[in-house]
C-alpha cells in the first residue's frame, strides 16, 4: 500500500509541477505577445506622426504662388561710354538690395579692383535673373 500510494503522490507531484509549469509559459507567453503588440503599435503610431508631419510641410512648400526666380549669366561687351553703373541700370533687378552689391558681384565675377577698370571692347560676365528655366 505505501508503494501506491508513493506512487500516487509522485503522480500528483509530477502532475502539479507540470501544470505549475505550463501556468508560468502562458504568464511567459502573454507578457511577450503584450509586448510585441505594444512596441508593434507604438512604432505604427511613430510612423504615421511622421508621416503627417512629413506631408504637411510638404503641402506649405508647395503652396508658394510666388514664382521661381534663376540666376543666370551673360557675357556683354563694353561699349565707348559704358560704366558699371549705367550697365547695372540695364541689367540689375529688385534681387539686389543696391547698386553698389550689383557692382561689387560683377567686379569680383570679372576679378576687376575697381569700377573704372572697364574699357570699349571688353567683355564682362553680368548676373541676370529670369522665371524661364533654360
Amino acid at each position: 500500500m505505501n508503494t501506491t500510494y508513493s506512487t500516487y503522490f509522485q503522480t500528483a507531484r509530477a502532475v502539479a509541477a507540470y501544470q505549475e509549469r505550463s501556468y508560468r509559459n502562458h504568464l511567459r507567453r502573454t507578457r511577450q505577445l503584450t509586448k510585441r503588440i505594444f512596441f508593434s503599435l507604438a512604432a505604427t503610431l511613430i510612423a504615421v506622426f511622421i508621416g503627417i508631419l512629413t506631408t504637411g510641410f510638404l503641402s506649405r512648400a508647395q503652396a508658394s504662388s510666388e514664382p521661381v526666380h534663376y540666376k543666370y549669366f551673360r557675357s556683354i561687351m563694353v561699349y565707348s561710354g559704358d560704366t558699371l553703373s549705367a550697365i547695372s541700370s540695364r541689367y540689375m533687378d529688385n534681387h539686389y538690395t543696391s547698386v553698389q552689391d550689383y557692382i561689387d558681384e560683377v567686379c569680383e565675377m570679372n576679378h576687376l579692383q575697381n569700377a573704372d577698370d572697364i574699357h570699349a571692347g571688353d567683355y564682362l560676365i553680368i548676373p541676370y535673373y529670369s522665371t524661364d528655366f533654360h
